[in-house]
């Protein structure tokens, strides 16, 4: 009997602190009036550029959340968010602080320079980590208008470490998935990626600089049976080589904030696809016609090199050096830079190992300016040896500095 005196005055205390709990909660909610009034204030202080909320209104049942609809900044590309909804912790609400155990963001526009224009872009994040976020059609906009919409999760730990975080490409044309799952309570993630229909798994680990307040990211990923013409399909490139390979890709960046991480990050892959095809470049074409014409397409035995991305305030710079290619008696060197939206390649191809053959590529990448040695082909043509692979070299070039990230 006293166990079940006890039991019953337990539920009823239980039952009390509910009910104050949530007194509390609705005396400190204000109206969605005032709700979206203040979350227009708030977040013009924060970000630093004015405003503007559609809509804005919370509930306590079944379970307490705000939603946010028609979010705008006032920017000449402006940050929008068609439908933003969170979740809040009861027990902090009844204190009058916000912490969410879960918060989803829908149909949203983030070009880059906005983004980083915004006050608190690179500020460390405050307070308690949300326990789960999710987002759906979020639109990244990168330097040119180029826009890729991603679907994802993450769960975070106490320390603002994701403890699992995964990125998909919503409706590319081959699956791609980027998923890292932390090592305890470690600084390390394994990271697993599908992409061209092949791999690119490996680790990260991220370390504390010395005497510093920022970090620094590194990694190793090994890319399998990966498809370089799809993998660039999923973003919206248009390839320029296809092949499948694989190779070794480093990873790097220093900064105090994810955003300063992902502006400075550097990546290097040496790779190697046997066979590959140079998709819309015709290098026999080009020297038979002096540079006047150089449409069509090349066959290669192999193609290899080391591929550089850095990230920069203005786009992505690619380099591309120690190119090799290779189709029987043919065979092409050179290197290549690419940078918002032009190209500056050189190389040079041989006939048997003897016959040489410079050529050049300058200007916008859709359009380029492609030269060769008058000399040199026209010494090529009289010996009529670089119509079988004079496609395929400069092809390559062309193809691989067309995919401009």
């Amino acid at each position: 009997m006293r166990a079940r005196t006890k039991w019953a005055l337990g539920a009823g205390v239980a039952a009390a602190l509910v009910v104050t709990i949530w007194l509390a909660a609705i005396h400190w909610l204000p109206t969605d009036a005032e709700l979206a009034a203040r979350l227009d204030a708030v977040a013009e202080k924060r970000l630093g550029v004015q405003v503007e909320i559609g809509s804005a209104r919370w509930s306590l049942f079944p379970a307490p959340v705000v939603v946010v609809e028609g979010f705008r900044t006032r920017q000449d590309e402006p940050v929008t968010v068609g439908r933003l909804v969170v979740y809040p912790e009861i027990l902090p609400l009844a204190q009058g602080k916000l912490s969410f155990a879960r918060m989803t963001m829908k149909d949203a526009v983030l070009p880059s320079e906005s983004v980083h224009a915004l006050r608190h872009s690179d500020k460390k994040p405050e307070g308690e980590p949300p326990g789960r976020v999710e987002f759906r059609n979020v639109t990244w906009v990168s330097y040119g208008d180029r826009r890729i919409a991603y679907d994802g999760e993450a769960e975070f730990d106490d320390d603002w470490r994701p403890r699992h975080a995964e990125l998909r490409r919503p409706g590319a044309s081959t699956p791609f998935v980027l998923a890292i799952e932390r090592d305890g309570s470690a600084d390390r993630w394994r990271a697993r990626i599908n992409v061209g229909g092949g791999t690119m798994n490996g680790d990260l680990e991220l370390r504390t600089v010395a005497d510093d307040d920022s970090f620094r990211l590194n990694g190793t990923l090994s890319p399998h049976n990966v498809e370089i013409a799809d993998a660039l399909r999923t973003f919206e490139l248009n390839p320029v080589v296809s092949g499948r390979g694989g190779g070794r890709t480093l990873v790097w960046a220093e900064g105090r904030t994810a955003g300063e991480l992902l502006r400075s990050l550097h990546t290097r892959t040496t790779f190697r696809l046997k066979p590959a095809t140079v998709l819309r470049f015709d290098l026999a074409k080009t020297i038979d016609t002096l540079g006047k014409e150089h449409d069509g397409r090349t066959p290669l035995d192999e193609l290899t090199g080391q591929f550089d991305t850095q990230n920069t305030g203005n786009g992505i710079r690619s380099s591309y050096t120690d190119l090799k290619a290779r189709s029987g008696r043919y065979s092409a060197t050179g290197e290549a830079t690419t940078y918002r939206g032009n190209v500056e390649a050189r190389g040079k191809l041989y006939v048997d190992d003897a016959t040489e053959v410079p050529f050049t590529i300058i200007g916008p990448i859709k359009k380029p300016r492609t030269s060769v040695s008058r000399p040199a082909a026209a010494a090529a043509i009289l010996n009529k040896k670089t119509h079988d692979f004079a496609s395929h070299v400069a092809d390559t070039f062309r193809n691989l500095f067309g995919a401009e990230n």
